[in-house]
């Protein structure tokens, strides 16, 4: 997520712009899914 964080930074451009929406909402989907995980395993 903070790699699309820094892309949103440093790139100004529509593909970017969409490739970082893409890692962000792949990033906020996977966190929770390992934290549950987690959270159950222990």
């Amino acid at each position: 997520m903070a790699g699309a964080a820094l892309l949103l930074a440093l790139v100004h451009t529509w593909p970017a712009t969409v490739a970082a929406a893409a890692v962000l909402g792949a990033g906020c989907g996977v966190f929770p899914a390992v934290d549950k995980a987690l959270v159950i395993q222990a």
